[in-house]
């Protein structure tokens, strides 16, 4: 059996998404009524996926910010969540690490490009993660961005880092006219390349 750093993206995902029927249905990852309350402790597993390659990494991460990430999750909103764990995560990443940081809810905006860590960029990203706008629009583009976001680690792919695409999402695609989530595994499907492994992580 191969490292699952080297097993196609696309398997991944239907891994993910297997046996889960409310995913195909409801085109969601996550019921709400699931959601773990926020604090130190629930922090931990989303803290080491966000650095679990953290030496000479590359790695995008696409946010949702669509307005269901202001809801609460626990204690705090979804969007603290994301907010703490990504800050907390910046500061384990190595100065020859690479990060990128992209926002999405009823389309994908590119903001901060996949670059090296240095403090300027660091300070880039870490304005981005904390000066976040949700948006009043419930829609999200998730499928969109997790294909965009694949396709740019798949152009910029760097044979001698980890590359890893973390997509933070509330679990649902809902956006009208964009890709099913049949289009999306056919797609990943087609750009995976087992030479070139892209790590897909979905929180």
């Amino acid at each position: 059996r191969q490292p699952l750093a080297l097993q196609p993206a696309a398997t991944m995902f239907r891994t993910a998404l297997a046996g889960a029927a409310d995913v195909f249905g409801a085109q969601g990852f996550q019921p709400a009524a699931e959601a773990t309350p926020v604090g130190t402790p629930e922090l931990e597993p989303a803290l080491r996926i966000w650095t679990s390659a953290t030496r000479d990494a590359r790695v995008l991460s696409v946010v949702n910010v669509n307005a269901s990430m202001d809801e609460e999750l626990g204690p705090a909103r979804r969007i603290d969540v994301f907010q703490a764990t990504a800050q907390q995560g910046l500061e384990l990443f190595t100065d020859n690490s690479e990060l990128g940081h992209w926002e999405y809810a009823d389309a994908v905006t590119e903001g901060v490009p996949i670059q090296t860590l240095t403090d300027d960029h660091k300070q880039r990203v870490l304005t981005a993660i904390t000066s976040i706008q949700i948006s009043s629009s419930n829609e999200s583009a998730l499928f969109e961005a997790l294909l965009a976001g694949y396709q740019e680690m798949k152009e910029g792919y760097d044979p001698s880092r980890s590359n890893t695409l973390i997509v933070w999402t509330d679990g649902g695609n809902n956006q009208p006219g964009g890709p099913t989530v049949e289009e999306t595994l056919r797609e990943l499907e087609r750009l995976a390349d087992v030479t070139r492994p892209i790590r897909v992580v979905l929180l």
